[in-house]
């Protein structure tokens, strides 16, 4: 669960005449306002103009109105910016703080008036923060924000100004905020970084137990590539501890660039493993080779005065490998088709749509705002699951050759010996023959044991979900009305459950369903008692939701030949879709009729229905219908209910319900033996 706020959204207020932009009007506490669109700015390539120059000299006519976040890209320039602030009440809100992001702005000197009328520079409080100002004994501004408390004078209005040197890329966006809004976007962002570092180490524990336990390189690459990328986590929210200068050089400057080296380093690695480069690509992996030491050199450049120069070509390669990384596994989809290759192929695109935004927004293309960062954070941990679960593809996938060589190896060594001895041990041949097919049928039992625990794990994770669900739905039941903030939290929570929820079940379910128990066990069941538990634990999932049953069109005699378990898994995916698309106060009705020798189960809700060109699509693995927008889902879950009508013998369909809604419709075989009475 990452929460996050949205610096830079608003949009700005026309600029005033003459090109300077409007003032940005404080109000009554709470103030939680963005300096986009309210700042005007002065590029001082020289660095040699002082606040004198800037609020009273000839420079102050050199201000322009910058209509968005500041973002010139790499420069040397110093940049001078300028925020007019109005009070909307009779006294200032108190207190109040200026927060500026990034982080890794080398020297931002702010200068606050102490008079309601300045007249000269000593007129002006300053306070300088950023990595390259060592905070003073008993201090520590190793923190995740830049930000200072303005004290502004008795005045209707106050100018400040801002004066900002940085050897990194000169961008910045910021806001003005009063304590509580202050105290909660540290708090979500505190969160926001938890929750990424989380799942980094998450992932890489898994891939450090892959490599433990099979030996191949690809997953010790991948794990240093994501312990490169949590340090850059650490740094980019400056975690780390606080900056200090060894040898000339400020520690932060070194942390910072470390952080973009390494994880390119190690993302070199793990492209020669993960497109087996020497195999399918040996061009590309001959310039890999030429690269890997080139990168190395590159560790040097924060001890040196030319990190700017490097820096740049670097993050260009780096897209450039994504880009290559992208193309590879799409190759290896289409011409090998590589097990795995299909999640790569979506992970790199996402990847590179994300490195795309962070290379135009340290190049100055694009602005520095939530967009662009969270655009990227988004991409990568989306790039880092993706690829996990193609690499756990290809391991499953190695792991089950390793284990068919290990037998086939075992059978030829047999079937040689009998050869040998088939002439005066006919008895030794056949016991030969018999430990085989002992060691084929252990293989299977093996298969079947994974299908079960998958079975297993997806009952320990739904109780607890659904537990989950339930007490959020209780919390939000005693919260008033007037409390939308814990409100919007506890919506966050239920939409993050969902989420996790449709995440394992794909998994799970697509391994039950397309596992070695794919063909259904079909036994026959009483309809009616069926249909009752299985709608009972579907509800049991959204205790908060209604989940209505008609069984009027059955008996309790009436039977069907069903696989229990895969008709569960069907039904439960339609209930939930119905919930997922339906107004939170809506129903969704489950009936069941006969006709003729067939039981047709209808799931009807009350939501927002399919478009009619796509109703033959929608059981399509990975098709999502154009009206779905942002509603979270992976496109597999009705070609799931499909595959388990396909094993029944049966035939799942989907059409929009009079009055509004969808209707999902499931037929299934009745059974030719009669319940007892």
């Amino acid at each position: 669960m990452i929460f996050l706020v949205f610096p830079g959204l608003t949009q700005p207020e026309t600029a005033r005449a003459g090109g300077h932009a409007p003032a940005l009007l404080l109000g009554m506490a709470p103030v939680e306002r963005d300096l986009i669109g309210h700042m005007d700015m002065l590029r001082d390539p020289g660095g040699d103009l002082d606040i004198e120059d800037v609020a009273f000299g000839s420079a102050r006519q050199r201000f322009t109105a910058l209509p968005d976040n500041l973002a010139l890209g790499y420069t040397t320039d110093t940049v001078w910016l300028r925020v007019r602030l109005e009070r909307g009440t009779r006294r200032w809100p108190e207190p109040l703080y200026l927060l500026l992001r990034p982080t890794y702005l080398d020297s931002v000197t702010l200068h606050v008036p102490v008079r309601a009328a300045p007249e000269r520079g000593g007129d002006f409080r300053k306070l300088t923060f950023g990595d390259h100002v060592i905070p003073p004994a008993g201090e520590d501004l190793a923190i995740h924000d830049l930000f200072a408390e303005l004290v502004l004078p008795d005045a209707p209005a106050a100018e400040i100004y801002l004066r900002i040197d940085t050897t990194s890329s000169m961008s910045m966006s910021g806001q003005v905020l009063t304590a509580a809004p202050l105290l909660r976007v540290s708090q979500e962002r505190a969160m926001k970084l938890s929750a990424l570092i989380a799942v980094m180490f998450t992932f890489a524990l898994i891939h450090f137990f892959y490599w433990a336990t099979l030996r191949r390189p690809l997953f010790l690459s991948f794990f240093a590539f994501l312990v490169a990328n949590i340090l850059t986590v650490l740094t980019d929210g400056a975690i780390l501890p606080p900056n200090i200068v060894v040898a000339g050089t400020y520690s932060d400057d070194v942390l910072t660039g470390w952080g973009v080296l390494f994880p390119a380093l190690a993302f070199l690695v793990f492209i020669r493993y993960q497109l087996e480069t020497r195999r399918y690509f040996p061009l590309a992996d001959r310039a890999i080779t030429f690269l890997f030491p080139l990168q190395c050199l590159t560790l040097i450049a924060p001890f040196t005065s030319w990190y700017q120069v490097v820096v740049m070509p670097v993050l260009l390669v780096v897209a450039a490998l994504i880009g290559f990384l992208f193309v590879g596994n799409l190759i290896l989809l289409l011409r090998h088709r590589r097990p795995g290759s299909l999640l790569a192929t979506i992970a790199t695109g996402i990847q590179l749509v994300g490195v795309v935004l962070v290379v135009g927004r340290l190049f100055g293309v694009l602005s520095f705002d939530t967009i662009t960062e969270l655009g990227y954070q988004v991409s990568s941990i989306a790039f880092v699951a993706l690829m996990s679960l193609s690499l756990v593809q290809r391991a499953r996938v190695a792991d089950r050759r390793r284990r068919q060589t290990a037998s086939l190896r075992i059978a030829r060594k047999a079937e040689h010996a009998a050869r040998q001895l088939v002439r005066v041990r006919t008895a030794e041949l056949q016991s030969a023959k018999l430990a085989a097919e002992t060691a084929l049928e252990a293989e299977r039992a093996a298969q079947a044991e994974q299908v079960r625990f998958v079975d297993v794990i997806t009952h320990q994770y739904q109780t607890p979900l659904a537990v989950i669900r339930s007490s959020v739905a209780a919390i939000r039941h005693t919260l008033p009305a007037t409390d939308t903030d814990n409100h919007r939290r506890v919506g966050q929570i239920k939409a993050a459950v969902r989420s996790l929820v449709e995440v394992l079940d794909v998994s799970l379910k697509r391994s039950r369903v397309e596992g070695v128990s794919a063909r259904a066990d079909l036994i026959p069941r009483p309809a009616a008692e069926t249909l009752r538990t299985i709608v009972r634990h579907a509800a049991d999932l959204a205790p908060e939701r209604q989940v209505l049953l008609d069984l009027s069109g059955v008996t309790e005699k009436t039977l069907i030949d069903i696989d229990t378990d895969m008709v569960s898994i069907a039904l439960t995916n339609l209930i939930d879709n119905a919930l997922k698309f339906s107004g939170p106060d809506d129903a969704v009705t489950l009936t069941a009729e006969c006709r003729d020798d067939t039981l047709v189960i209808r799931v009807r809700d009350n939501g927002i229905g399919i478009p009619e060109a796509e109703t033959g699509n929608l059981a399509k693995r990975y098709f999502r219908a154009s009206n779905t927008g942002e509603m979270p889902g992976s496109g597999l879950g009705l070609n799931i209910v499909a595959a388990v009508a396909r094993a029944h013998g049966g035939r799942f369909s989907l059409e929009n319900a009079d009055g509004g809604g969808a209707c999902a419709i499931l037929e299934l075989g009745l059974s030719a033996a009669a319940l007892d009475a």
